[in-house]
């Protein structure tokens, strides 16, 4: 009994004795301290670390060098029936969609119009617009389908010296204006290219559908009625009836019925 009693005292001095120098060895960290890593666990951590801060930026900014800018800018063209148009223009970042604001017109010399209305003196074709136009460059590029909507206004005018011998002969001049206004659609198809300078080229090949035409004829005397006469007595002679419808068939041609629309040429410039 002596002997185990003393085996085991000599087996609990041995267990403290080891316990103390564990603690002595391996003191354990306040809290709230950094511990470093041993040797041991420096050999598990992987060589490189990725930035993930860098491979953001450098996503961020590639993302940015991919998008294209806005385009802004203006141009000019010279088209049928409009004459010639002025406009601002807008094209979307993604090349996809671009869009124009539109306005003009003009007038076609007397010279030209005398082989059309040959029976009035000093005729006259004036042609006023405004428009919108949307386009779809359906490769995101020069290429595009389009449509415009607008309104535009046609005036036809001609002199016309009629004599007549009832109720009281005489002659007088008398001025006859045919006015049209319709709004109109313009499907179309056209090409736009941009050069790096910032300078645009282009032309559109379309229809032009007008609708809702509304019409006004004025006819005024120019020169002095013979005493006794009216101007209804000058309207009611036979060419005067000719000229008259020489006017309105001029003014109709373009604001009542479709027409082939084409945009000859476009210049312009976007930044």
């Amino acid at each position: 009994m002596r002997i185990i009693f003393a085996a085991l005292l000599i087996a609990g001095a041995n267990y403290a004795f080891a316990q103390e120098e564990v603690s002595k060895a391996s003191p354990a960290p306040p809290s709230g301290a950094i511990v470093k890593p041993t040797s041991e666990q420096l050999k598990t951590l992987p060589t490189e670390i990725p930035n993930k801060k860098v491979e953001t930026t450098t996503e961020v900014t590639e993302m940015k060098t991919n998008l294209n800018p806005h385009l802004f800018g203006f141009h000019a063209d010279f088209n049928v029936p409009h004459l010639m148009n002025y406009g601002l223009d807008y094209w979307h970042s993604s090349r996809w969609f671009s869009l124009s604001a539109n306005m003009g017109g003009g007038s076609v010399p007397s010279s030209t119009l005398k082989s059309y209305i040959s029976d009035v003196d000093e005729p006259s074709l004036k042609i006023s617009n405004v428009e919108a136009v949307a386009r779809y460059h359906i490769f995101a590029g020069s290429f595009y389908l389009g449509l415009g909507y607008g309104n535009h206004t046609i005036d036809a005018a001609g002199n016309k010296t009629v004599t007549i011998t009832s109720p009281v002969p005489g002659s007088a001049t008398v001025r006859l204006t045919d006015r049209i206004k319709s709004n109109y659609l313009t499907p179309h198809v056209g090409w736009l290219w941009k050069l790096d300078v910032g300078l645009t080229f282009g032309f559109d090949i379309g229809y032009m559908a007008p609708s809702g035409a509304s019409v006004e004829l004025k006819e005024e005397a120019l020169t002095a009625l013979p005493g006794g006469a009216s101007l209804a007595d000058f309207q009611s002679t036979a060419e005067y009836q000719k000229a008259r419808k020489d006017v309105i068939d001029a003014s109709e041609q373009i604001g009542k019925k479709g027409l082939p629309y084409l945009a000859l040429f476009r210049i312009g410039y976007m930044f």
